[in-house]
């Protein structure tokens, strides 16, 4: 029955609130049991949601080939997390690219 659903709770909550503001960025979201993929464009961070100190938070695991340390995002401000998610998926498009330039000779003139 339509009437039986029952409510979020908070952890599902979090997740679409997460969800929400990667979708507006223009990023899709995968979720697993304890771990979230991000995506776009082929390259992809992982996400986990954690509470070491108390508070939760937003983990953010840089992709590879970018030189980035982890991101703590506080949980409630999930656009900047997707802010962060963004701007990490586009330095590794952008390191990717610049990967498959051919070296420029020296004494070249731009």
């Amino acid at each position: 029955m339509v009437g039986d659903r029952k409510p979020p709770n908070e952890a599902m909550r979090r997740l679409n609130r997460l969800h929400l503001a990667c979708s507006r960025k223009g990023l899709r979201l995968a979720a697993s049991r304890d771990v979230l993929t991000v995506t776009r464009f082929g390259h992809a961070v992982t996400v986990r949601l954690a509470a070491t100190s108390g508070d939760p938070h937003w983990v953010i695991e840089p992709p590879a080939g970018v030189d980035a340390p982890f991101s703590l995002v506080p949980v409630g401000s999930e656009p900047a997390a997707a802010r962060r998610i963004a701007e990490l998926l586009d330095a590794s498009a952008r390191a990717a690219r610049t990967s498959l330039l051919p070296p420029r000779p020296r004494g070249a003139r731009e």
